[in-house]
């Protein structure tokens, strides 16, 4: 069965999500897992997911680059990417102007 676990959801300022803690399976450190991405209303933003296995220093794990959709659809952007997952995760967002972004773990679980 599929396993969604939230990263972060609505995220609409310039700002780091508080992270998580990988600590129960599916979601182990070390394993292979999906990481979607997926921005809203009309989304102005750079959105990173960001991983760290000290919760202090983190390393870009799926980085889209800078987004300007004004097309309205939802989710206007998606993007899903497969990773190693870190002890910890989070979403950073910079440069945002406008639009939320929602981030989710799936694994096998």
């Amino acid at each position: 069965m599929l396993s969604k676990t939230t990263i972060a959801t609505g995220v609409n300022s310039t700002a780091a999500s508080t992270a998580v803690e990988n600590s129960v399976s599916p979601n182990l450190p070390g394993t292979k897992a999906l990481i979607l991405v997926e921005q809203f209303t009309n989304p102005t933003m750079t959105a990173v997911v960001e991983g760290s296995d000290d919760n202090s220093t983190w390393t870009a794990l799926v980085s889209p680059g800078a987004t300007n959709i004004t097309s309205g659809a939802t989710p206007a952007y998606s993007k899903t990417t497969e990773v190693t997952l870190p002890k910890y995760i989070r979403v950073n967002c910079s440069a945002y102007t406008d639009g939320t972004v929602d981030a989710y773990i799936l694994n096998a679980g």
